[in-house]
């Protein structure tokens, strides 16, 4: 059995590293997708509304250099760069197929994963000011959240949630997790 603790806080230390203005937020939504992956978007998920969303977020892109195409979430989730779209890496469809696939779940499964989230807050709360954020998803039920506005002005993320077992079909997902949007390997 994985070590849900030591995963999270290497995953945590990773993007903090990478990303050093994440506030407490980004590590919840960080937290959320590690837990959840997609599943949050598997409620009357529309493919074509999927694709016109991604079409239009395109035309927004803007890429940060020192995020990978594709960064783990920890838990066999990663984001996946728009940059591999822009870039020809992947193909459109092909990212579709991948998060459509990645945001399927069962009630009972999502279930489970609600119990597990509040669990790994508790966990984490005394490394991270996560008791807000307790006290909220009780109020409000488990619900995603946004990035910060600080962590959206400075990295730009745009990017979609998917299991990296599904992107393997596509990618070498172990090396483009080294590869930079620069193009440079670091």
């Amino acid at each position: 059995m994985i070590d849900f603790n030591a995963t999270i806080h290497t995953v945590f230390l990773e993007h903090t590293k990478r990303y050093p203005k994440m506030e407490t937020q980004d590590y919840v939504k960080l937290l959320f997708q590690h837990t959840f992956g997609p599943a949050h978007f598997s409620s009357g998920l529309n493919p074509e509304r999927v694709k016109n969303y991604l079409m239009k977020e395109l035309e927004t892109f803007q890429p940060y250099a020192q995020t990978p195409y594709v960064e783990s979430v920890g838990n066999g989730y990663v984001r996946v760069s728009l940059a591999c779209l822009v870039d020809g890496i992947l193909s459109f469809d092909n990212l579709i197929e991948c998060f459509l696939a990645s945001a399927k779940r069962s009630d009972e499964t999502h279930n489970t994963f609600k119990a597990q989230f509040i669990a790994h807050l508790e966990a984490l709360k005394s490394d991270y000011d996560f008791q807000p954020w307790i006290a909220y998803f009780n109020r409000q039920g488990i619900v995603p959240i946004r990035h910060s506005d600080l962590y959206k002005t400075h990295y730009f993320p745009h990017y979609r949630l998917v299991k990296q077992s599904l992107l393997n079909k596509y990618i070498d997902v172990d090396m483009l997790m080294k590869r930079f949007i620069t193009g440079g390997l670091q």
